[in-house]
């Protein structure tokens, strides 16, 4: 476990998970998150409100994001120039966000591509792949991407 402090709020995380912003209005679940490159934005999982939030450094929410194609996202990830990358666990996707979170630029891998109930994601810049990890079957999948 281990405490976060971001921008003046505590932040519990405990392996892919975070707990616990107070002074937020709206509940935040426990199934991912991810800071910005310059630590500028929080990006949170509600996982079964079928969200991606995004936070200034302040707290105030900058953004909600929801898409038929990010059922039960589960995890969150940002990539060292600041991609952000969202698994949809129900909905068996990968998908590419834009930064502030408010539109999907790209469904990167589906079911189509072997994508079955995806935990967790994240980019390679050594190999040019996005790494996804799976629930029940226990597959690592490797893209390649340009």
């Amino acid at each position: 476990m281990r405490l976060v402090s971001f921008k003046g709020f505590t932040i519990v995380t405990k392996q892919d998970k975070c707990y616990q912003l107070k002074s937020l209005n709206e509940v935040l679940v426990d199934h991912g998150c991810a800071v910005s490159p310059i630590g500028d934005k929080l990006y949170i999982i509600d996982h079964f409100k079928h969200k991606l939030l995004t936070l200034a450094s302040d707290g105030t929410v900058l953004a909600t994001l929801t898409d038929p194609e990010l059922q039960g996202p589960h995890c969150v990830h940002v990539t060292p120039v600041g991609q952000v990358l969202v698994c949809g666990m129900m909905s068996n996707t990968i998908i590419q966000v834009d930064s502030t979170s408010r539109k999907k630029l790209a469904t990167l891998a589906t079911k189509r591509d072997g994508v079955w109930r995806p935990i967790s994601v994240c980019y390679s810049s050594t190999s040019s792949s996005v790494i996804v990890g799976q629930w029940e079957n226990n597959k690592i999948l490797v893209f390649k991407v340009e």
